[in-house]
């Protein structure tokens, strides 16, 4: 709903606009597009908030949420940033992210051990905190921030993702599962 009003609105400007490299004729295309996805999957968590709370649903686990929230927004704000600047240097944008990562490391109610098949479980202690999900965001911003160069492959992607995780989340009855794939 908000992307062709954000397009229309950053065609306006021409300082918003760049030119396509995926087509011969190199029109000008708006950039800052990111900001209607965050936004919009930011909307639909915090209406999701509001509407516990007036509902008196008391399901979400708001201690793993507003973490999750707080990380996408600081990624989203770096993302904004780096189209602002152009931020040079390439080992610079995992150090930024690095630092959005942060309040998902603050967490303490996730469960540090992993599933592995045939082996069990692997007990990583503190060191999935310190390095297994500042990586995991890391990776995952990046590798959405790569694939943006094409376009319609970022969001086909993110779409394909989302339903999948959406499915294997309605499966195993993991209600914070669909709250993060279904927005």
């Amino acid at each position: 709903v908000l992307m062709p009003v954000l397009v229309r609105a950053l065609r306006k400007h021409k300082h918003f606009l760049r030119h396509d490299m995926n087509k011969p004729e190199r029109p000008l295309v708006p950039s800052f597009g990111g900001i209607g996805p965050v936004t919009g999957f930011l909307f639909a968590l915090t209406s999701l908030i509001l509407l516990e709370r007036l509902l008196g649903w008391n399901g979400l686990d708001l201690n793993i949420l507003l973490p999750a929230m707080l990380s996408t927004a600081l990624c989203a704000l770096l993302g904004l940033v780096d189209d602002l600047l152009e931020i040079p240097r390439r080992f610079m944008k995992p150090l930024l992210v690095l630092y959005a990562s942060i309040p998902m490391m603050a967490l303490t109610g996730l469960d540090p051990v992993i599933q592995l098949p045939f082996f069990g479980g692997l007990d990583l202690g503190i060191f999935y905190y310190l390095i297994f999900i500042p990586c995991a965001i890391i990776f995952c911003s990046n590798a959405v921030n790569i694939l943006s160069t094409y376009n319609g492959l970022e969001t086909g992607l993110a779409v394909l993702a989302a339903f999948g995780l959406a499915a294997a989340a309605f499966l195993n009855g993991s209600t914070l599962g669909l709250m993060f794939a279904l927005p």
